[in-house]
Parts: structure tokens; sequence; C-alpha cells
């Protein structure tokens, strides 16, 4: 059964291969549907495939962890993983060593590796934060669809890490096809899918004041009264007419009493009538807007929703330098620039040819963003191109040949386990992996050497990736590890796969 489980994770794994690294290759995808996709991020892979094997699905889910608690490491997660059940099968297959003590070895190993990754790891201070996050930038964006412009998303990702710094994560983000990717920007402000009430309206305000209100009466000021029929003749239709007309004109006084001159009525759209009186006094009156949007209007602004007009809701203004309605590939949007407190939060605007193209966009960035967010909350950062696995790979060897016994040859798998990741680097660049792993080996078994030699995956070379610049978080390399360790744990565990058959007789009573 251990050798089924592992083969499986083994093919999860060889479907994963080919898209780590600068070199990687994408996948296309075709859903039920027949969309496309192109892709070469390990979490969007996985979430697509249909698994049906129990092995394969848990270490898809170890992966989707990964995912969800750094946002990045996905597909190295699934690689050391599966080659470390491909050692544990062979030594329990050809040596007779049982997965228990397999898998007491290999946390062993998990906590000497990790010790030695902090150890090891440079810090970041405030002289030199700036030029590792854009460092860490590079290198993540690197092997992504946006990394034709790198430096100018590498800047991108690098002024909205610092402005989510100490805040929980929190990115608008707004999507246009028609344009090429490098016209993609952050903003000092927000787009809404929104656009103005009347032709007459103006199409910007500067300096603008924005009530956000949640006011029904705003945008009809009938009683809604159901299964009712009211006869009237035509002076009293036109008396009728003349009190609603006078109840909406009374509300948009108060609304213009405020001081503001941008309106959205969250929820609901605004009664023609009142957008009419009020443009008439200079103030410009938004369509609909969702209460998800009101949300981000407030985040951006500082506006606070308000349910009625009160001596208080003066205060409750947000500010920014301009509204204004602007055309986006054939459509109207509307941007809200100039905020003043860009701290806690960002908005990004993603342009691409296609909404493919967008949405990988939108994924690369967001990998970027994970990849500073955990360098600025562990302060601790390591060099790329696999040099730490390679490095910690030699020092296992060292100390294992003082244990000797199983414990030996454990540690050594182990050892040859963590090589998978810079040989697969040097497979997908086209270089001769077998020749780089052997001089990288060679440099990490001197004590003289440094622990930042990896692969130059441009040149297909031997290099320091510190001073090459090629950075990342020590956390994602933990996590990584970690992660790997505990699904080839839950695999080598598991002795017999059992499929549950549906009950007969709760089908029957209609539960399945």
């Amino acid at each position: 059964m251990l050798t089924e489980n592992v083969e499986i994770c083994c093919q999860l794994s060889g479907i994963l291969q080919t898209t780590l690294g600068p070199c990687g290759m994408d996948k296309l995808i075709m859903d039920e549907t027949n969309g496309l996709m192109t892709t070469n991020d390990g979490a969007t892979l996985i979430k697509h495939l249909h698994l049906n094997h129990p092995a394969a699905i848990l270490l898809s889910q170890v992966s989707q962890s990964q995912d969800q608690l750094v946002g990045d490491g996905t597909t190295s997660i699934v690689l050391l993983s599966a080659e470390l059940l491909k050692q544990a099968n062979v030594l329990v297959t050809s040596k007779n060593i049982h997965p228990s003590h397999i898998i007491q070895v290999y946390r062993k190993a998990q906590r000497f590796t990790c010790d030695l990754i902090d150890k090891l790891a440079l810090s970041l201070t405030p002289e030199n934060t700036k030029s590792y996050l854009q460092m860490i930038a590079t290198t993540t964006i690197g092997s992504k669809i946006i990394g034709i412009n790198n430096v100018h998303f590498r800047d991108m990702a690098v002024e909205a890490s610092l402005r989510l710094e100490n805040f929980d994560k929190n990115v608008f983000v707004f999507k246009r096809t028609g344009a090429s990717i490098a016209h993609s920007r952050l903003l000092d402000g927000i787009m809404l899918k929104c656009r103005r009430l009347g032709v007459s309206s103006p199409t910007s305000v500067k300096n603008a004041k924005i009530l956000l209100c949640k006011i029904s009466n705003l945008s009809s000021s009938r009683s809604k009264i159901h299964n009712v029929k009211i006869d009237l003749d035509g002076g009293e239709a036109d008396i009728l007419s003349k009190i609603e007309t006078d109840q909406l004109e009374q509300i948009c006084d108060q609304v213009f009493s405020t001081g503001a001159n941008v309106v959205f009525n969250c929820g609901a759209a605004i009664h023609y009538h009142a957008e009419q009186y009020l443009n008439n006094k200079g103030v410009l009156c938004m369509g609909y807007v969702d209460n998800s949007d009101c949300e981000m209007i407030a985040t951006a602004t500082g506006a606070k929703i308000v349910s009625r007009i009160d001596s208080d809701s003066s205060s409750r203004l947000g500010k920014a330098k301009m509204v204004k309605q602007i055309l986006l590939a054939d459509e109207l949007a509307l941007e809200i620039s100039g905020c003043d407190n860009l701290q806690g939060w960002c908005s990004v605007l993603f342009r691409a040819p296609t909404r493919s193209m967008l949405n990988e966009c939108e994924i690369s960035f967001n990998d970027a963003l994970c990849a500073l967010s955990e360098a600025l909350k562990s302060k601790k950062v390591i060099g790329g191109g696999g040099c730490l696995y390679m490095h910690v790979a030699e020092k296992m060897r060292q100390g294992a040949r003082i244990n000797g016994g199983v414990q030996q040859l454990v540690i050594e798998s182990f050892a040859s386990s963590l090589e998978i990741i810079p040989t697969i680097l040097c497979s997908n660049g086209g270089f001769n992996a077998s020749s780089i792993i052997s001089q990288l080996s060679k440099l990490h078994s001197s004590p003289e050497s440094s622990p930042w030699m990896g692969v130059d995956m441009i040149e297909g070379k031997v290099f320091d990736t510190v001073n090459a610049g090629i950075l990342e978080s020590s956390s994602i390399l933990n996590n990584i590890i970690k992660g790997s360790v505990d699904a080839s744990e839950m695999i080598l565990r598991i002795d017999q796969n059992i499929l549950l058959k549906p009950d007969k007789s709760l089908e029957q009573l209609g539960y399945m």
C-alpha cells in the first residue's frame, strides 16, 4: 500500500516539477466549458486538478495549506514531499526499516534544518530593508508571467508591501483587458465599477468630500405597500407627487448641508429627481454601489456610512483629491485618487490583453506580496537558487557519518531528498544537473565555503546567490520543510486505504 501511495504522489510531483523556477514551463488548462487558462502557479494547478486518489488529495491539501499560510512555495512542498516519500519507500522495501523509525529521524532532520536556516538567515535592518525587499520581489516575480516587466512590478510590490506592513492584508484589485501588462499600476486610491448619474453631471470633482449614506428615502420616497389598490383622480395624484417631491428635496437639502460634493447611496440607486436636484447644487451623485464597494470606499477615504443625516454627519465625510469617471477598455469606471491614509491597504489596477492573463497577473503579484510580507514579519531573508537545500544536505551527511546504523541511512535519504529542488531547477533551465550538483556538493562540504552558493539560472553555473541579489524569505523555506515532513509522515503512517461504500438505507431515505 505504501508503494502505491508513493507512486501516486510522485505522479502529482511529475506534473508540477517542470513549472519550478524562473525557467519553468506553463501548463494549459481547459475546463468543462472549454475555457482556457495558462499558469505555472502550483496552487492554481492543484486547485484545478481533479484528484481521486486519497494520497494525492492529502498531498494537495498540504500544498493548499501552504498557500493559505504563507502564499508561496506550493510547488516546492509537493516536490520535496514526493521525494521524501520516494526515499522512505526505498528504505522500507530494500532495507526493511519500519516507517515509524523513518518518521522519528525525519522529525529530527526537520528540526536540524529549520534551526540551521534560522542561524544562517540574514536580518532586515532599516538600512537594507528596501534593497532586500526589491531582491525578494525580483526573485519571486522572475518565474511568473509578469517577469517580463520585472522592475515595474517589483517596485509596485515593494511599495504595496510597505503600505501593508504591520497590518492585515487588505488588497483591492481592479482588472481591465485591452492593454499590455506594463500599463498595470499601483493606485493612490481605488477604482470601482460605477458611473455618475445624469449626462449633465461633472465627470470629475476636485477636493472631493464623500458622503456614504444608506438612506432608503433617497432612492424612493414612496412607502412600499403590497396588495393594496388605491383609486386616485388626476388632482389627487398631482398632490401626492408634489408631497413626494418635497420630501425628496428636504432630504437632499440635508445632504447638501453636510458639505458633501460626492454622494454614494450604499446598496441602492439614487432617485432621478434627487440626482437632478443635487446636481443643480454642484453635488455629484453616483449610481448603484453595492455594500462591499462602500466598505472599500470607507477604507480608502476614511468615510463612515450614515443611515440618517444629523449634526455629526459632516465629521463622517471621506476625503480625496480627485473623483473622476474614466474610460477603460470601452467601459466606464470611477477612480477615487489622492487618498490621504495609504497605510494598511493598497489598490492595484491590472491591465492585460486577455482575461486569463489578467488572472495570472493577479496570482503572480499576490505571490510577490506574500513573499514580501513574510520577510517583513520574520525580519529574516536567505539566498535563493537552492543554496540552503544543498548546504543543509551536506551538513546532514557530515553529521550522519558520526551516528551510523539505521539513523545514518535515513538522514542520508533526507539529505538526498533536499537536493531534488536544485536538481529540478537545473533540469528546467536545460543545464547539466549532475555536473552543477556535484560542484555545489564539493563547495558546501568545505568549511570555508559560503552557504549561499547556488544555481545561476541564466548562465547555468554556480554563484553566490546573496551577492547576486537572489533572495527569499526564510519563513517560506521553513514552512516548506515542515509541511513536507508533515505530508510524508501522514502518508507513511497509512498501511491501508479504505473506500467506504454508501449505505443503501440512507440512499432510500434520501440522505445520499
